[in-house]
């Protein structure tokens, strides 16, 4: 489902964020975005859909390597290095950023 921010020129949908910048040329930028546990991982902005649906793609498979390999008793940082070393090159790429929900 689509959540509109009010306020704010950004649009969501599950792993994809759309930010509209209306200071200067309308300008579209697109993000891919994916939880896991108390983590998120972003993928840069750009202004193509589908290299941000590639990036959200990338993300889906990371989260799930590192599922498997924590439900095969891996521990949860040696899973995350091994996940984004296979990874290395895309994630380089799409300049991922990671931030940590406290609660």
């Amino acid at each position: 489902a689509e959540e509109k921010h009010p306020h704010r020129n950004l649009t969501r949908a599950r792993g994809l964020c759309r930010y509209i910048d209306t200071r200067s040329t309308r300008s579209v930028f697109y993000w891919a975005s994916v939880s896991l546990e108390n983590l998120r991982f972003k993928s840069k902005s750009t202004s193509d859909i589908h290299l941000a649906i590639d990036y959200h793609i990338i993300l889906l498979q990371v989260r799930e390597a590192i599922k498997t390999a924590t439900a095969q008793g891996e521990l949860f940082d040696e899973a995350c290095a091994r996940a984004f070393q296979a990874r290395e090159p895309e994630l380089k790429d799409m300049s991922i950023g990671i931030s940590v929900r406290l609660s």
